[in-house]
């Protein structure tokens, strides 16, 4: 969520309009204000959606024949970052962050020791599955957008491609109930606010505080027809 954030036109018939901006203060104390330039009575009902892991990114590594020793793919889980290193002659040194990959006398040997390389970083949340016509999959431990793109190091042979990670995404989760609070009357004007947090009259700080997504749904006074509704993103 925003620092300050100015939302929704047009709410009316009239073409009567407010702004609501919620922000933060810089001490981070939770300060949360609504403010206004709307005349008339209403009700003000504010909500809150939090972002849900819905999908887990994946990526596919590739070899169009047998790597050169020191070709290398880094691969990332979005914490973590460890390097595959193919080698012919035992050099690699394996810490958390390098893995030695042995290389074959055929390109499917070659691409199962990779896959058992993946498999066995520990550092790594990043898991090799099914082997298929020189590819071996790769599909994340966790939900969420966790998209880094593999990267590779190659010599002479140029025989690794790669895609991903990718198609990890969050999706937004039902509306959860914060306040509502009501304006009684008077012609209003852009200092016209509610304040919520440790400074107002409702301590809900924490709560709007754990809100990535938020919208504030304007009715009148006594909760009949809906004059507007607004999102915070």
């Amino acid at each position: 969520m925003s620092h300050t954030t100015e939302f929704f036109t047009d709410i009316a018939a009239d073409h009567e309009s407010f702004t609501i901006s919620p922000q933060r203060s810089h001490d981070e104390s939770g300060i949360f204000q609504i403010k206004w330039n709307k005349s008339g009575e209403f009700k003000c009902h504010l909500q809150g959606a939090l972002q849900e892991p819905s999908t887990a990114s994946s990526g596919k590594l590739r070899l169009y024949g047998i790597p050169d020793d020191g070709d290398k793919w880094s691969i990332s889980d979005g914490t973590e970052t460890v390097v595959f290193e193919f080698d012919s002659d035992s050099s690699v040194v394996e810490t958390s962050n390098l893995r030695q990959v042995v290389i074959g006398a055929t390109v499917a040997a070659t691409l199962t020791t990779l896959k058992t390389a993946v498999n066995a970083a520990d550092t790594l949340s990043i898991t090799a599955g099914t082997v298929y016509d020189n590819v071996v999959e790769l599909a994340h431990d966790s939900t969420g957008p966790n998209n880094v793109r593999i990267e590779e190091t190659v010599n002479a042979s140029n025989q690794l491609r790669s895609s991903g990670m990718q198609g990890g995404a969050t999706t937004q989760s039902d509306w959860y109930d914060i306040v509502t609070f009501e304006y009684i009357g008077g012609t209003g004007s852009s200092d016209d606010h509610q304040t919520l947090g440790p400074s107002g009259a409702n301590t809900i700080a924490a709560v709007v505080l754990l809100f990535p997504f938020m919208r504030a749904t304007i009715t009148d006074k006594a909760g009949g027809a809906q004059v507007g509704a607004w999102l915070i993103e």
